[in-house]
């Protein structure tokens, strides 16, 4: 995966923000970064990063001769997924034979520990939660306040026809490597079900599940163990998971924009139009909302009567070659939001920036360039195509009407949202990110992806400097020094010897 149109000189500050994939490799890259271990069965395991600066994805590689040798060649199915990030700490899994890609009890979890030198990154084979099976979007891990060398995992489990009470399942690591143990236990909602009061389910909808998580966030550092389970259209319930007797509370989003509301009350996890996140700092919580037309291409009506059966309809249309196809441009708009930490009132949230599609600018030569290629991949049209090839800078209007735009993932440090991007037509073609800084109505960067999913399949999240300890890693974040300033460079200290 490579950088197609990044700028490292905007993003110098963001460093702790990643985007991984969550889908890792299953490869051998051994480096500094490399860490081992042994599967459930008994067989080595290592685990190494290739972090990127985003908007192109962080990877990460899983190589375990025994399981590979259990996957034919036609079933790609077993490969590791990524969990959960807090600083050094990193959870995923892997199916370790084929029931696993369907059961997740098939699955062994490891926890991979970043640590700086002389020291080697850690590999902890976790004990599997046998007496009940942990969706990823429900597990979060947390460093504890001693360096990080001891953590906790948790996750939180809603109870079937209950909106006040969920089971709280947590592991507690232990010294030196030791395996802990799980425990669960029942919570309440304390106080009352603010999202109820905010933003009723109405009795007329389909979805009358009080909460779906959506993504985990972590609100407290140390032995402060204050998690967020994340419903993208309720709300959030918070809970400080270290106390001795924790307590849920429930603290709703902003409404949902009128044209989102009929998706406020889906009974989904989809973040096509949202996404939560925590500053670096824990000092507030930020939420994007979306607000999306998608570009469609609309066919000539062809001559004669319309049939009344919509599929006769369809053929009669289908029969039709010459009909002439228009493209009806799309358009977005992205309203952030923050809430100061702790939480306290709903009240709090506080509107921060909006952009529309139409208002963002670049000073990036090549992400415009890029933009405009992939906005061709879509229906063409004689007046977008004549006033892209007269642009002669890139602070003409971009083609974003033509492009498919959603799934936003926010940063952690700044203004900045990473929002998926495919053309119109683009059906079986690539994908791309497309970082946007709310605040500056700027397009900051373009990157290509592997897969032409148009699916979120990353997660926006903070890394310590020891995931880029790995030799090649500030290549990939854009740091990388020219080759011939390195030979120029070379060349002087090979005359200055001579000189000598």
């Amino acid at each position: 995966m490579a950088a197609v149109a990044s700028s490292a000189e905007v993003h110098e500050g963001t460093r702790s923000c990643v985007l991984l994939n969550v889908r890792g490799y299953r490869a051998a890259r051994r480096d500094a970064t490399t860490a081992t271990s042994y599967t459930s069965n008994g067989h080595p395991i290592e685990v190494s990063f290739r972090a990127a600066l985003p908007p192109v994805l962080s990877d990460f590689y899983v190589y375990c001769p025994a399981l590979q040798l259990q996957e034919p060649a036609d079933y790609p199915s077993m490969v590791p997924k990524a969990i959960a990030v807090d600083g050094d700490l990193f959870l995923f899994r892997i199916p370790i034979d084929r029931v696993g890609t369907m059961s997740l009890t098939h699955n062994d979890y490891f926890v991979y520990m970043a640590r700086s030198p002389p020291h080697r990154p850690r590999l902890d084979l976790l004990p599997n939660p046998s007496h009940d099976t942990l969706g990823d979007k429900e597990i979060a891990i947390l460093s504890c306040a001693d360096g990080g060398e001891q953590y906790v995992v948790t996750a939180l489990r809603t109870i079937p026809g209950s909106k006040t009470i969920h089971r709280l399942h947590l592991y507690r690591s232990k010294p030196n490597g030791e395996q802990g143990r799980w425990t669960s236990q029942m919570v309440s909602v304390e106080g009352p079900l603010m999202r109820d009061l905010v933003c009723p389910i109405p009795e007329t909808v389909h979805r009358q599940v009080h909460h779906v998580t959506s993504k985990v966030i972590r609100l407290g550092t140390g032995a402060n163990g204050m998690v967020g389970w994340v419903d993208i259209w309720r709300g959030i319930l918070l809970c400080d998971v270290l106390q001795e007797s924790p307590k849920l509370h429930d603290m709703p989003l902003p409404l949902p924009a009128k044209s989102n509301s009929h998706r406020a009350f889906l009974n989904t996890t989809d973040q096509y139009c949202g996404d939560v996140a925590v500053s670096r700092d824990k000092s507030f919580i930020k939420y994007v909302e979306m607000e999306i037309v998608t570009p469609k291409i609309v066919s000539a009506t062809p001559p004669g009567d319309c049939d009344p059966d919509p599929f006769l309809e369809w053929l009669r249309r289908r029969e039709c070659k010459d009909l002439k196809r228009t493209l009806v441009h799309g358009r977005w708009k992205a309203t952030t939001w923050r809430m100061p930490i702790p939480v306290t009132s709903w009240d709090d949230w506080c509107r921060d920036c909006a952009v529309e599609s139409a208002e963002l600018s670049t000073d990036n030569p090549k992400a415009y360039e890029l933009l405009c290629a992939v906005s061709k991949e879509s229906l063409k049209e004689d007046d977008d195509d004549k006033a892209m090839e007269a642009a002669t800078t890139t602070t003409t209007r971009l083609p974003l009407g033509r492009l498919g735009m959603a799934y936003p993932a926010m940063s952690i440090d700044d203004d900045v949202i990473y929002v998926l991007t495919k053309p119109v037509m683009g059906n079986g073609k690539a994908a791309f990110l497309t970082a946007v800084d709310v605040r500056r109505k700027k397009v900051l960067a373009v990157a290509k992806l592997d897969s032409a999913v148009f699916m979120r399949y990353y997660l926006a999240v903070g890394i310590s400097k020891h995931f880029f300890s790995a030799p090649g890693t500030r290549e990939s974040l854009g740091q990388a020094e020219d080759h011939g300033q390195k030979s120029a460079r070379r060349r002087r200290r090979r005359r200055g010897k001579r000189q000598e």
